[in-house]
C-alpha cells in the first residue's frame, strides 16, 4: 500500500514471484492532475459505495475499487499456488485497508527494513 501495491508469493524460503499494480497515491495524485474537475482528494475508509457527490466517488472509488482488486488478487494467488499462506501488508495506507478486506492479515510497516536487515547479515555487509 504504498507507491505501488505489489504482491510478492514466498513459499519457504523462496520467492516464487509477484505481481504489481499502481500505488494508491500515485493513481490519485494523477487522476486529480489530468482531470479537471477532480480536486486533490485526502483517501479515507468510506461507508457508502455510491458517492453523493466528487469527493465521495472518487474516494469510493479508490477504497472499494482496491478493496476488490486485492481480494481477488489473493484469491487469484490461492487458486494458482493451492497453498495457504498468510497475508502481511505494510505501506503507508495499510491501516486503512486492514480491517476491510475478506482475509485476515497483519500490518508490518517495517518488513523492508527487516528484509534489508536480515540481507545485510546474511551476507555480512
Amino acid at each position: 500500500f504504498g507507491t505501488a501495491t505489489t504482491f510478492d508469493g514466498v513459499i519457504g524460503k523462496t520467492y516464487i514471484g509477484g505481481v504489481i499494480a499502481p500505488g494508491l497515491n500515485i493513481s490519485l495524485k494523477t487522476l486529480s492532475k489530468k482531470a479537471s474537475l477532480i480536486p486533490n482528494i485526502k483517501l479515507k475508509k468510506i461507508q457508502k459505495v455510491i458517492g453523493n457527490n466528487t469527493v465521495n466517488a472518487v474516494r469510493s472509488g479508490f477504497f472499494w475499487g482496491y478493496i476488490g482488486l486485492i481480494n481477488n488478487v489473493i484469491a487469484l494467488i490461492k487458486q494458482e499456488t493451492k497453498k495457504p499462506f498468510k497475508v502481511i501488508i505494510t505501506g503507508g495506507f495499510a491501516n486503512l485497508f486492514a480491517k476491510s478486506l475478506g482475509f485476515k492479515v497483519s500490518i508490518d510497516k517495517e518488513i523492508t527494513l527487516k528484509g534489508l536487515i536480515k540481507t545485510t547479515k546474511l551476507f555480512n555487509l
